[in-house]
């Protein structure tokens, strides 16, 4: 169990300081490219990108449950939206969902794949 719990706090560690990083890197670039580019950048580059690391990252750590795991860990790409204050349209919740949601299954499919990479490097070859 706090194998689980240091798992998940670690995934939430990595998960902040990979956006910290992309929001720098997009400051950086911020001058090179418009505004539009910079969203663009951001909703299909840094997301997946951030969603692919820490659940690779969960993935090794993880015991049982890699998935929810991730999901877990990816807290501040999907909480930091719904702290927020509340917007009355629907079409801001469909941008989130739409934004939101293939990252979290981007972040729990890795974390699948690697914690079964794993479990079959460490079991032993049968003949």
């Amino acid at each position: 169990m706090l194998r689980q719990l240091l798992t998940v706090a670690l995934g939430f560690v990595i998960s902040f300081l990979a956006f910290a990083g992309s929001g720098y890197l997009l400051y950086r670039l911020s001058d090179a490219m418009p505004g539009h580019q910079l969203g663009l950048l951001v909703r299909y580059i840094f997301g997946p990108c951030v969603a692919l690391l820490v659940g690779a990252c969960v993935g090794a750590l993880a015991k049982s449950r890699p998935g929810l795991l991730a999901v877990l860990s990816l807290a501040p790409l999907w909480i930091q939206p719904l702290l927020l204050p509340q917007r009355p349209d629907a079409a801001y919740f469909l941008t989130f969902i739409s934004f939101v949601v293939p990252c979290l299954f981007i972040g729990a499919a890795a974390a699948i794949f690697v914690f079964r990479r794993r479990g079959r490097e460490s079991a032993p070859a049968s003949s």
